[in-house]
């Protein structure tokens, strides 16, 4: 059994289960331990809809799955992210300096309405840019994203 409960708190459970044998630390999984005997997509529907994320093969495979989905994901989020700011202050950088050259502005409130959902449909393809999921966790850079906005 894999958790991440608390020692103590494991033990009660895998005593209830009728699971026998020491508790490890937390940690990584000792090379005695057999991972392929933690079957949650046996577990009750209870325990499945409490959890995020059910195993549904024998084994940790489906962990390092998982892992390999989320950096992907995180990756694709910092791709959106910065361009999705930008894309809006280029367009009201653009509504202020039209505003200021021509004295009214140079887009109807529609105009503008089609110009937003335009940027916004060619910035949701982003979402499915094909990236590669990194060997580290990834982690924002949030000091070098600002500088990159701001200037």
């Amino acid at each position: 059994m894999v958790t991440d409960d608390a020692p103590v708190t494991a033990a009660i459970v895998a005593h209830a289960v009728g699971l026998a044998g020491a508790t490890c630390p937390p940690g990584p999984i000792p090379d005695g331990v057999r991972p392929d005997a933690f079957a949650v997509s046996t577990a009750t529907d209870v325990a499945k809809s409490a959890t995020g994320m059910v195993l549904t093969e024998p084994g940790l495979v489906g962990i390092v799955a998982a892992i390999k989905e989320g950096r992907v994901t995180f990756q694709r989020t910092q791709t959106y992210t910065p361009n999705s700011i930008i894309k809006k202050i280029v367009t009201m950088l653009f509504l202020i300096v039209g505003l200021i050259m021509t004295g009214h502005a140079i887009l109807t409130p529609m105009l503008m309405v089609i110009v937003t959902i335009a940027g916004d449909f060619l910035a949701m393809s982003l979402t499915t840019d094909n990236v590669r999921p990194s060997p580290m966790p990834n982690a924002w850079r949030i000091g070098s994203l600002t500088m990159a906005v701001c200037c």
